[in-house]
């Protein structure tokens, strides 16, 4: 990172109350593994955070962005990835790109569609998808093996495909409050279920 770039963040840091940040040394930066930009109330990333291409655990929940730059493509050794609570309308495709993710959260947002290309996150284990505006499950999101965890509730999702038989490796699954007429029997194919929650849908027992 430059000497300018870096003086260009500890002064937005300290703008914008991050006080963690604005006492970060220069010579520390470059090894940062973890950024915490949660509650800031801020619209927008600095595209200089997204030159700190060691950072592995990226937090920008409970602000009021509405687009991730496509700089975040540079960060492809983040495993943890937070963008809950913002104005958010659409995953990117460069986000959709980070292939080392193991956990994504994109809840309560304005993401009324979940890009097909969710299957490219192989590596993903936990997906927090709930309080969007999602009306179905694309079915790439059956693609990802490796997934342990799903939370879909507070959506207007009306079917689980079959497919999710596929999940195998899946043990927490959260679907309340959608609009679900039933679950499919193949739910009972997934051994390492562990938990299940469906309650506040039109399910009938």
């Amino acid at each position: 990172m430059t000497k300018s770039n870096f003086k260009y963040i500890i002064k937005w840091a300290k703008e914008n109350d991050a006080y963690d940040i604005a006492n970060t040394k220069i010579e520390d930066f470059d090894n940062i593994k973890e950024l915490n930009l949660s509650n800031l109330d801020i619209t927008e990333i600095p595209l200089e955070f997204f030159e700190i291409e060691n950072i592995e655990s990226l937090y920008i929940s409970m602000n009021y962005i509405k687009k991730i730059p496509k700089e975040i493509a540079n960060l492809q050794n983040l495993k943890n990835l937070d963008i809950s609570s913002n104005k958010i309308r659409y995953l990117s495709k460069e986000i959709l790109e980070l292939t080392n993710l193991k956990y994504l959260n994109i809840s309560y947002n304005s993401i009324s569609k979940l890009n097909k290309n969710i299957k490219m996150l192989k590596k993903l284990e936990e997906l927090d998808i709930s309080g969007c505006n999602i009306s179905y499950l694309p079915d790439e999101i059956y693609e990802l093996h490796n997934i342990k965890f799903i939370d879909a509730s507070f959506n207007k999702i009306k079917k689980i495909d079959s497919k999710i038989q596929n999940l195998r490796n899946l043990k927490e699954l959260i679907l309340d409050s959608n609009k679900l007429d039933d679950i499919p029997e193949e739910l009972t194919k997934l051994k390492k279920l562990k938990f299940l929650s469906i309650s506040e849908n039109n399910i009938k027992s």
